[in-house]
């Protein structure tokens, strides 16, 4: 796992190794156990690498690294679970050359020499993000795994075409060539996020998952191309789960996830498991424990709040699985903490406020290992969210209405302000029905289909209102439809939220403190599995991940399983309006958002007063706003 970074100019430059160097140092929280780069002069070109070290721990995992013929030269972040297997695959084939090492690095290289990026990228099993520059064909190749783990941002500058791995990369390098996209800062205060292909900056964008970019000229990008697609595969499956019986579609569920643990647990260097004591976390956990004869070390984060605190369930699952757990308890002080370092964590702003609680349980998981297992995505592959439930419901009402009544009576709702809302409602319903509420069903009464109902449910603000000055009208993502409604939204956040939200958070949070994090839940196999199951085998009984409750349920007691879903969060909105007040107003201030003139510093006051005076729970939006202002005061933008 490392930090890439690289700059290709397709024509003699002057010495690149500063520049490249200043790129790959300000990856080195990525990378702690070494530096190295590889520069060719004449054609303009120098790509950089910071490691960490997990596979073939020698100098003979060093990169960048270059193929055997000497055609290509690779630059990768992350880990390629079945290369035993691909190294297999090319010996009977008839490769005979001898291997330097050990490394998932060189088998890729070598696929990629055999077979060609596409065909290698179809069969490489993992996380990853890659660079590859083509010494005969002076082309470079971008890739990005399949459900977006690893991040990777690119773009033009000048003549030149650069990427990273994280943002601040590429701004260190090319100071002052860098401007704010007004339309990336209203998905951050809409979201909490910037989806892809977007970014912070203009010009500078995001790869996609599962896609690659063939680069010839700086002047010359195409267009990224998906190698990988949840939806041939997921109907191809489909065809087979639909004839299966709920235990033979449990069994099958059971074989990928036993079989991704133990892929995901190929490694150097010893691995842990989160364990927050939900269903996710405690199938890897339990996964992982059966298949080892060793302790599996776990660790859980709670709060000093009960509201949020699911340390005892933790505490509970670890002990019937038998690990050796680790524990830490944070309330508001230890928070406060860790927040001088968000903006240099996660390189642009963003605001999922449970990033707080992910960096304090990574840089504690990495005192004691450099790996570590999480069941990111099973709420999105098995339907776990309550969102979703409330989501197909909503609309399953919604349908049977008239649409263009229904779209005049969602605009009339809209109209008037939120503020103007509160003024006309009485003040005795206030915390029931307010202007903000008024403002949310009218975005849900418009909706032309689930997608755009979803969208409303999930936006922090209405279409026709924004906090952005100057911002104009932005592309509509366009989702596919699904199946069914609970289909639809769950690949609306496969595409989106998974990758651009709750990936980025992992990513960052770990590979600040030189930790690993691998989702096993995240396999593509069990993601086109889980995409093919009828709607009856994600939901029963009002509860979803039923599946997973199923497969739990074979290692653990039901008083262990049942129980409400709770989420990993942090208080921050009683935080808001205590212990951190003093951090938050100094950044939510007229004074302090007015000088960078992306803010309406009125509208951000008026949050923040109702905020503090009870009127609202604003935390959400305010945590956009306050990780825009902190990000900006860090880099001094």
């Amino acid at each position: 796992m490392c930090g890439i970074a690289g700059v290709v100019a397709w024509q003699p430059v002057p010495d690149l190794s500063p520049l490249v160097g200043t790129m790959t140092e300000a990856l080195a929280r990525r990378g702690p156990n070494g530096a190295g780069s590889w520069l060719d002069q004449s054609a303009g070109v120098a790509l950089g690498h910071r490691r960490l070290a997990i596979l073939d721990l020698s100098e003979r995992g060093h990169q960048p690294m270059v193929s055997d013929s000497g055609r290509f030269v690779i630059t990768f972040n992350g880990v390629i679970y079945n290369f035993a297997e691909l190294r297999g695959r090319l010996e009977l084939e008839g490769r005979t050359s001898a291997w330097r090492g050990h490394s998932d690095t060189e088998v890729l290289l070598a696929c990629i020499e055999s077979w060609g990026i596409e065909r290698t990228l179809s069969c490489a099993l993992g996380m990853f993000a890659l660079a590859l520059w083509d010494r005969q064909d002076r082309t470079l190749i971008l890739a990005r795994d399949r459900i977006g783990e690893k991040p990777l941002y690119y773009g033009c500058l000048g003549r030149q075409f650069v990427f990273a791995s994280e943002l601040h990369a590429i701004r260190r390098a090319f100071p002052g060539r860098l401007s704010v996209d007004r339309g990336a800062v209203g998905d951050l205060i809409n979201f909490g996020f910037i989806p892809a292909p977007r970014s912070i900056f203009n010009g500078i964008f995001k790869l996609n998952a599962a896609h690659f970019l063939v680069v010839r000229a700086a002047n010359d990008v195409g267009e990224a191309r998906p190698y990988w697609t949840v939806e041939r595969p997921a109907e191809l499956s489909g065809a087979k789960t639909g004839k299966r019986s709920d235990e033979e579609v449990i069994d099958h569920a059971h074989h990928l996830i036993k079989n991704a643990v133990q892929q995901q647990t190929v490694s150097d260097v010893p691995i842990a498991a989160w364990l927050s004591g939900g269903i996710d976390s405690s199938v890897v956990v339990a996964a992982l424990q059966a298949q080892t004869n060793r302790q599996v070390q776990t660790f859980t984060l709670g709060f000093d709040d009960p509201r949020f605190d699911e340390g005892g369930y933790a505490r509970a699952v670890a002990k019937q699985l038998g690990t050796d757990h680790h524990e830490l308890y944070v309330g508001a002080a230890d928070a406060a903490t860790i927040l001088p370092e968000l903006a240099e964590i996660y390189s642009e702003p963003f605001a999922d406020s449970s990033q707080v609680p992910t960096a304090m349980l990574a840089k504690m998981t990495s005192r004691h290992v450099s790996v570590v297992l999480s069941g990111d995505g099973g709420d999105e592959l098995f339907a776990g969210y309550p969102r979703y439930r409330a989501a197909v419901s909503l609309w399953r009402s919604m349908r049977h209405f008239p649409s263009v009544p229904r779209r005049w009576v969602g605009h009339l709702l809209q109209r008037p302000s939120e503020a103007l809302w509160d003024r006309m409602l009485p003040s005795q319903i206030g915390p029931i029905v307010n202007g903000r509420r008024m403002h949310r069903m009218g975005r849900i009464l418009g909706a032309g289909d689930v997608r755009d109902m979803y969208m409303g449910l999930i936006s922090r603000l209405p279409r026709n209102e924004s906090l952005v000055l100057d911002l104009a009208p932005g592309p509509v993502p366009h989702y596919p439809l699904g199946r069914s409604e609970l289909d639809t939204i769950r690949r609306m956040d496969l595409l989106r939220e998974l990758p651009d939200d709750l990936l980025v958070k992992t990513d960052r949070a770990t590979m600040a403190f030189g930790l690993e994090c691998r989702a096993p839940l995240l396999d593509h196999r069990l993601v086109e599995f889980a995409f093919a199951l009828p709607d009856r085998q994600l939901i029963r009984n009002g509860a979803g991940k039923w599946i997973l409750r199923r497969i739990l349920g074979r290692y653990l007691p039901s008083r262990l399983i049942e129980r409400p879903k709770r989420g990993f969060s942090a208080p921050i909105g009683d935080w808001l309006r205590g212990p951190l007040r003093e951090w938050a107003s100094d950044l939510l201030t007229p004074a302090s958002v007015a000088p960078a003139g992306l803010l309406d510093p009125s509208k951000v006051d008026a949050i923040w007063r109702d905020h503090l005076a009870g009127k609202a729970d604003r935390s959400y939006l305010l945590w956009s706003i306050l990780m825009l202002q902190a990000w900006q005061r860090h880099y001094r933008i």
